[in-house]
């Protein structure tokens, strides 16, 4: 049976996750605290670790890079958002079509060549900005419980930003 349980899978990247929280923009696919603390909770719960995908099977939400979506859903949902640039927009809709009672399923037997950060590569800073700002868009949408977190969440993203960039600009130099 194929399982999830690497955090560090490069070939079958899963295209499914669960819906982020406020505790997601420490603990991410890519994020430091993952890397050193691969068995915490927040990672394994949102990145699906450990489950089981040998069949079709309802999820938060899919990657946008090969979804299908019923005629139905769009007539009843909109398209995707454009205020969101570039990231998000796929969890987003996927987002809104839970709170209209669709589900999302994620089928394991469809399979996608994805050149994930392709198009990122060519506007490394602009790239790294439109995240953190759908980012912001989606906390502000979805994830927002009381404007009293938006400091710290504007705070945090902005720091996340900041070393980003800084490591972007690193690497830069050194070639």
């Amino acid at each position: 049976p194929r399982v999830f349980d690497d955090l560090e899978c490069k070939t079958i990247q899963p295209s499914c996750r669960q819906f982020p929280g406020l505790m997601t923009g420490l603990f991410n696919r890519h994020s430091l605290l993952t890397k050193l603390f691969k068995r915490n909770t927040f990672s394994r719960s949102y990145l699906y670790v450990g489950e089981d995908f040998t069949g079709p099977r309802p999820v938060d939400w899919v990657s946008g890079c090969a979804m299908l979506v019923r005629r139905e859903v769009i007539e009843q949902l909109g398209v995707l958002d454009d205020g969101f640039f570039f990231f998000c927009e796929d969890i987003d809709f996927c987002w809104r079509a839970h709170k209209a009672g669709w589900e999302v399923m994620y089928f394991p037997e469809a399979s996608v060549v994805h050149f994930s950060g392709k198009s990122a590569e060519k506007v490394p800073f602009r790239t790294l900005v439109a995240k953190h700002d759908s980012m912001l868009r989606l906390y502000r949408k979805h994830i927002r419980r009381s404007v009293i977190t938006d400091p710290f969440v504007l705070a945090g993203g902005l720091a996340r930003l900041a070393v980003l960039l800084g490591r972007e600009a690193l690497r830069r130099l050194a070639c």
